[in-house]
């Protein structure tokens, strides 16, 4: 397997990063802090950042 990343192949899948779901980690600010930094670094690098919402 090849270990270089390839930007047309890459993306950052970010799910449920909603309120309800986000509240229910104790220590959120800091799933949102290093969330926010993930997704700086992705679009720095052109890397797509793709966002999903699952609904019951």
């Amino acid at each position: 397997m090849n270990s270089t990343t390839t930007a047309s192949r890459d993306a950052l899948l970010v799910m449920d990063a909603q309120q309800a779901i986000v509240q229910r980690i104790g220590d959120n600010q800091v799933l949102l802090d290093n969330l926010a930094a993930a997704i700086a670094a992705a679009r720095a690098s052109s890397i797509p950042v793709i966002y999903v919402v699952v609904r019951f």
